[in-house]
C-alpha cells in the first residue's frame, strides 16, 4: 500500500538532504483518497508478472497512452548524465500531459503539490505505479538507497 506523508521544507543549500524521509514533526500520514483528490493515482502492479497479469496494459488502454520509456535513475544507468538529470528530476515542474510511472527495481520519493501549496512526499517501492495528473507540480529524487527502475 502507498505510503506518504507531508514534508518539512527542504532548503539543500542549508544543508537539508533531499533523499532523506523528511517528516514534519509530528509525522502528519496521507492516505491514498487524499492522493486522489489532488489528482495522483496509484496501483500496485505485480512486478514478476506484470506483462501476464494484463493490469499494466489495461490501464495503459484505457487512458490511451502511446508512448513508454524505460530509465534506470541510478550512476551506472544514467553515466556521465546522473547529476544533470537528477537535478533536472529535483527541480519543482508540470506536465501538460499526466505523467505515468511504473517503477520495477530500487526506491525513490515523488513529492507532489497539496491544493494549500504543501508537499506531500509519495514513497515508490518496485510494484508501485502512479498517474501524476497534468497540471500538477511534483519533483522526484532517489531515496537513501540511491537507484531504481
Amino acid at each position: 500500500m502507498v505510503r506518504a506523508w507531508y514534508i518539512k521544507d527542504i532548503d539543500v543549500s542549508k544543508g537539508d538532504n533531499p533523499k532523506a524521509q523528511n517528516h514534519q514533526t509530528p509525522p502528519k500520514y496521507v492516505q491514498v483518497e487524499e492522493l486522489e483528490k489532488i489528482g495522483f493515482l496509484y496501483f500496485k502492479i505485480d512486478v514478476e508478472n506484470f506483462v501476464s497479469e494484463g493490469k499494466l496494459t489495461k490501464i495503459k488502454t484505457e487512458r490511451n497512452y502511446t508512448y513508454e520509456d524505460t530509465i534506470d535513475v541510478s550512476k551506472k544507468g544514467l553515466g556521465d548524465k546522473y547529476e544533470e538529470l537528477t537535478t533536472k528530476f529535483w527541480t519543482e515542474h508540470i506536465h501538460p500531459d499526466e505523467e505515468i510511472r511504473f517503477f520495477r527495481d530500487g526506491s525513490a520519493y515523488l513529492d507532489v503539490r497539496d491544493k494549500n501549496d504543501k508537499f506531500i512526499r509519495v514513497f515508490c517501492e518496485p510494484g508501485d505505479m502512479v498517474i501524476i495528473s497534468a497540471g500538477l507540480y511534483h519533483r522526484f529524487t532517489l531515496d537513501e538507497n540511491v537507484r531504481m527502475t
